[in-house]
C-alpha cells in the first residue's frame, strides 16, 4: 500500500513565455510542445531567465522541469513576483536530482533563474507549471509496474546494411483502488481526462513520470463505493 500523487492542469499554456536567450533550432516554443526530447537551449551558461507572465494573479502548486542538464552546484531557482521582477516576492531552489518543486504561490509573474558552472549551454525539454495536485487516499494499491520497448526499427540499404536503429523505453503502472467514494471517482475521472499529467507513484519523495492515463475502469461495488483499475503510461519522448 502506498500513497501516490498526481500533478495536473498545466498552466504554462495560459501564460506569455519569454527567455533571455535561445540557440538557433532550440527556441522557447520547445518548452511547451509536450515533447521533452525536443529542447530549448540557451546561447551560453551564464544566468538565463525563463519567465511565465499571466494577465492576473494565478495560483500554482509548483513546477516540473523535464529533461534539463542542470547539476548540483548550478543555479536552479523558481521565483515569483507581483510587479514583473523589480522585486522578487518568492525564491526557492530546485533540487536538480528531482527536477520539480512544490509550492503554494499566487502571483502574476513566475520565472526560472538558471546558470551552469560548466558546459556550453543550458537545456530544458519541457516545463510543467502545476495548477493542481492530488494525493491518493490510502486505498491506493500499486498492482505492478513494467517497462515496454516501443518504436524499435531497423532500416537497411539495398545491400542489407543497417544504417539506422531507434529504440524508446517507457514505464507503465497498473494501479488498483478499493472502495473509492463517488467524489474520489469523479475527481480521478477528471484527472484522467487531462492532456498530460505527472505521476509520482511513491509521492513527493519518489520518482516522477510524465505521461497520460492510458485507460481506467470502474466497478460499482456498494451504494456509493467503487473499485477501480487505472493504467498510467509514460511518454517516452
Amino acid at each position: 500500500m502506498s500513497n501516490g500523487k498526481i500533478f495536473y492542469n498545466n498552466l504554462i499554456t495560459n501564460s506569455t513565455l519569454s527567455v533571455s536567450s535561445e540557440a538557433e533550432g532550440f527556441e522557447k516554443e520547445y518548452l511547451v510542445n509536450k515533447n521533452q526530447g525536443v529542447v530549448w537551449r540557451s546561447t551560453g551558461i551564464n544566468e538565463n531567465i525563463i519567465q511565465m507572465s499571466f494577465d492576473s494573479t494565478t495560483a500554482i502548486k509548483g513546477m516540473v522541469v523535464l529533461n534539463h542538464n542542470l547539476e548540483s552546484g548550478d543555479t536552479f531557482y523558481l521565483e515569483a513576483s507581483a510587479d514583473n521582477f523589480p522585486t522578487t516576492a518568492q525564491s526557492q531552489a530546485v533540487d536538480p536530482g528531482k527536477g520539480f518543486i512544490e509550492v503554494n504561490w499566487n502571483y502574476q509573474y513566475y520565472r526560472l533563474r538558471l546558470q551552469k558552472t560548466s558546459g556550453d549551454y543550458i537545456q530544458v525539454g519541457e516545463i510543467y507549471l502545476i495548477g493542481s495536485s492530488y494525493e491518493f487516499d490510502r486505498n491506493f494499491k500499486w498492482n505492478y509496474s513494467y517497462t515496454r520497448e516501443i518504436n524499435r526499427n531497423s532500416k537497411q540499404t539495398t545491400s542489407g546494411q543497417v544504417y539506422r536503429k531507434t529504440r524508446f523505453i517507457r514505464k507503465g503502472f497498473d494501479l488498483e483502488f478499493d472502495g473509492m467514494t463517488d467524489t474520489q471517482k469523479e475527481n480521478f475521472e477528471s484527472i484522467s481526462e487531462s492532456d498530460y499529467i505527472c505521476f509520482l507513484p511513491n509521492g513527493s519523495s519518489g520518482d516522477l513520470y510524465y505521461g497520460i492515463v492510458d485507460f481506467s475502469t470502474y466497478t460499482h461495488v456498494y451504494t456509493n463505493y467503487w473499485n477501480a483499475s487505472v493504467n498510467f503510461m509514460e511518454n517516452p519522448k
